[in-house]
C-alpha cells in the first residue's frame, strides 16, 4: 500500500522478499526508488493519468467507484 505521494506504507513479507528487500527496508520508501531512473518519469506520468481517472470515475459515480 502506498500513499499520494507514492510512499510504501506497508508491504507483505512474501512481496518485501520477492523484490529483494526486508519489510523494513521497503516500509517508508518511495515506490519510484525500487524503478529504473529511466523508468522513473514514465511512472510518475502514469500514476498522474490513473489518478485523473479516478477523480473522474469518484464524481461521475458521485462518490462510488464502479467498473
Amino acid at each position: 500500500m502506498t500513499d499520494v505521494p507514492s510512499t510504501i506504507l506497508s508491504i507483505n513479507p512474501f512481496g518485501a522478499v520477492q523484490l529483494g528487500y526486508t519489510v523494513g527496508k521497503l516500509t517508508g520508501r518511495s515506490v519510484l526508488s525500487l524503478f529504473h531512473e529511466t523508468d522513473r518519469e514514465t511512472l510518475r506520468e502514469t500514476q498522474m493519468e490513473l489518478a485523473h481517472v479516478n477523480r473522474v470515475t469518484t464524481v461521475a459515480t458521485g462518490g462510488l467507484n464502479r467498473p
